[in-house]
């Protein structure tokens, strides 16, 4: 695993958590996503540009909520847009620099079950 990709407080030294454990998830679910690894050079703009996935998707969601984003299998499949996106929301709220604002590990699985239940209607 990258230095990158390790959780902020894994970074500083400190004792792993249940919380670090859902960054490093966050971070996969924004891999899996995006497409893109941590530690590759993300942005357009030289002196915007991240190696920071999780820095990254928050600076593109934040300038505009858009597509631009997903992976482009997943863009293909325009019926996954809203469900890849919600995905998104929960892979930043996991990648949160503090700690403490993370969703514990079954609120995380409980997100996920609920995009799926709200997608398999949706089909």
């Amino acid at each position: 695993m990258l230095a990158i990709s390790r959780s902020p407080e894994f970074a500083q030294g400190k004792r792993i958590t249940q919380q670090a454990d859902v960054y490093c998830f966050g971070i996969i679910l924004l891999e899996i996503i995006t497409g893109k690894v941590p530690g590759e050079t993300l942005g357009e703009d030289m002196e915007e540009a991240t190696s920071d996935l999780s820095e990254w998707v928050r600076m593109v969601v934040y300038n505009d909520w858009s597509t631009d984003i997903l992976d482009m299998e997943i863009l293909a499949a325009k019926e996954a847009h809203d469900a890849m996106l919600q995905l998104t929301e929960l892979a930043l709220e996991c990648t949160d620099m503090t700690p403490e604002n993370r969703p514990k590990i079954n609120q995380v699985l409980r997100k996920i079950e609920e995009i799926e239940q709200m997608k398999g209607e949706n089909d």
